[in-house]
């Protein structure tokens, strides 16, 4: 990702990884096509899909989903979680996994403090992503940054908190994020 690139608009460049040249550009979508938006400020592949995270401005904040058509790669859903807060700098981080896509927020304001949150989507048999839940840790404070980084694998997923002081002041902490199958549904729980 280049978020920096055309203004503070962001794009992100495709490279072919055999010649390692350039064989797409993908810029934000027109709505989102703003100064200082930061579009490419994160980027995860997986399989067929990409998530591009745009964290830059606190009211267009948000990761957009892509397909690989072949050619090109194609917009298939802007994804934000349920609950938007103003300046949470969603799409700081994002990865993505199979049918699963997990997004930071580390600056996100939950349960009375602005230590951050990770938000997982799941798409749908209609091909349409949707939030599965947002998290936060329980003992989460002011300035944690609990999702600034993320990463996805075979239903873990791991996201940091550079700030959090809990063992050790300044320390920071990762927490793990599990995925459980209840009669046939879905959840995730920080373990």
């Amino acid at each position: 990702g280049a978020p920096n690139a055309n203004g503070g608009k962001g794009a992100v460049y495709v490279y072919n990884t055999l010649t390692w040249a350039v064989t797409d550009t993908i810029h934000p979508p027109t709505q989102f096509n703003i100064a200082g938006g930061r579009f490419g400020a994160s980027v995860s592949v997986y399989g067929g899909h990409a998530i591009i995270g745009q964290p830059g401005r606190a009211d267009t904040a948000s990761a957009f989903i892509y397909n690989d058509s072949a050619s090109h790669w194609v917009l298939r859903n802007r994804v934000i979680p349920n609950t938007v807060n103003e300046g949470s700098l969603f799409g700081t981080s994002v990865s993505i996994f199979g049918d699963t896509a997990v997004v930071g927020a580390p600056n996100d304001y939950k349960d009375g403090v602005y230590g951050g949150t990770t938000t997982i989507f799941a798409k749908g048999t209609d091909s349409v992503w949707t939030q599965n839940i947002s998290l936060t840790p329980s003992e989460g404070n002011n300035g944690d940054g609990f999702g600034t980084s993320v990463s996805i694998n075979n239903g873990y997923i791991i996201a940091t908190a550079p700030g959090n002081s809990s063992q050790v002041y300044g320390g920071g902490a990762y927490y793990i994020i599990q995925q459980f199958e209840l009669n046939s549904q879905e959840y995730w729980a920080i373990v």
